[in-house]
């Protein structure tokens, strides 16, 4: 099941311990900022498919990149998948940077 959540209720959802996050986007943007813990999978590399099929799916994931449009491909692969409970941030990160580590806040 796809849940398409907003800035307010994925706070709330990061609080989860159980909570797996993957950031869609490429690794250089990755890199310069992500939601900690999160992990990247790059959905438009060749090989994410495989990489989104290894995991568990009965786990729940929060999925997003900067303005939602590839989590948006990434979660309707990972429905195809079979994967049971996930999360879309819809309008990804660009509107709530507070959730973002940083380089410069990690230094």
């Amino acid at each position: 099941m796809i849940t398409e959540v907003d800035n307010n209720y994925c706070r709330e959802l990061l609080n989860q311990t159980d909570l797996e996050i993957i950031d869609v986007r490429n690794f250089i943007e990755y890199i310069e900022s992500h939601i900690p813990n999160s992990f990247n999978i790059d959905v438009m590399d060749n090989g994410s498919i495989e990489k989104l099929d290894a995991l568990d799916k009965k786990k729940s994931y929060l999925v997003y990149c900067t303005i939602g449009v590839r989590s948006k491909s990434a979660v309707r692969i990972m429905a195809q998948l079979g994967f049971e409970n996930v999360f879309h941030l819809t309008d990804g990160i660009v509107n709530c940077p507070q959730l973002l580590n940083s380089i410069s806040s990690e230094s």
